[in-house]
């Protein structure tokens, strides 16, 4: 039998979702802040194609007959690469300083673990990474004239390095200090 003390008490607090539950709470939330932001996304699929075009431009009909013509394509794919992984680690930080009071908020009240959105955050930049790329290796692949048959090689290595520094850009974008 209850007594009237049982009765008055507050009912037992909900059980926490399961980590899958809450990881795709993180990454739905995740996507809509992606998508969502128009200028961050509108200077990446601007900037990297006229990077390429520039890119291409300059080393485009380079003979590779020679010692020093074999040079200047290999440095048009290594610089070409560096220049737009690097452009997209700088574009990469403003954005996560803008969110991350929210975060650090969300965090703080207990909404989520960091683990579950630090893995949306990098799987929901792993689909606009390739696809932007993609575009770009294909503008300024064939422009500097290399042969059709390693494209993807050149490909997956610009891809993983342009991964690389966009997870550093958020490493120090969330790890730099407040005002």
């Amino acid at each position: 039998m209850r007594s009237d003390q049982d009765s008055n008490r507050a009912p037992p607090p909900e059980m926490p979702p399961g980590w899958f539950t809450e990881f795709g709470i993180v990454m739905s939330r995740t996507a809509s802040v992606s998508f969502r932001n128009i200028d961050y996304n509108t200077t990446r699929m601007v900037g990297l194609p006229i990077m390429a075009a520039v890119f291409g431009l300059t080393f485009f009909g380079i003979e590779d007959t020679d010692q020093a013509g074999v040079f200047s394509i290999i440095g048009a794919a290594f610089m070409g690469a560096s220049f737009s992984a690097m452009m997209l680690l700088n574009v990469a930080i403003p954005p996560l300083l803008t969110v991350r009071p929210a975060l650090y908020r969300e965090l703080d009240a207990g909404f989520y673990s960091p683990e579950s959105w630090a893995i949306a955050t990098t799987l929901m930049e792993i689909p606009w990474l390739m696809g932007l790329i993609t575009v770009f290796a294909s503008i300024l692949y064939f422009m500097i004239g290399l042969e059709p048959a390693n494209f993807p090689a050149f490909l997956g290595a610009i891809f993983m390095l342009a991964l690389a520094l966009v997870m550093f850009g958020h490493m120090v974008a969330m790890g730099s200090g407040s005002q």
